[in-house]
């Protein structure tokens, strides 16, 4: 089936935090880059924990935090994580 596709640009501009981790035995240029995103409700450092436990090969590894709070709602707690999109 043919398909049309449409390529372009779309201005885009927010802010988010991030963790950015580059083992200390290394040149930052001379590794590879690992960018993960969280699921939703997650946020960079206990994503980062996650991920750590990986280890694989000492990659640099750039964890962005979604820029929308997002409330995780449990029986006894609510906690605040973060999601890439307004979730409705």
């Amino acid at each position: 089936m043919p398909v049309n596709l449409i390529e372009g640009n779309v201005a885009f501009s927010h802010s988010c935090r991030f963790l950015l981790e580059i083992p200390s035995d290394a040149n930052p240029f001379d590794r590879a880059l690992v960018v993960a995103l969280h699921g939703q409700g997650m946020n960079a450092a206990g994503f980062r924990r996650i991920l750590r436990e990986l280890d694989s090969a000492r990659a640099a590894l750039l964890v962005p935090e979604g820029p929308y709070p997002f409330e995780e709602r449990r029986a006894d707690s609510i906690r605040i994580g973060y999601a890439w999109y307004v979730y409705r």
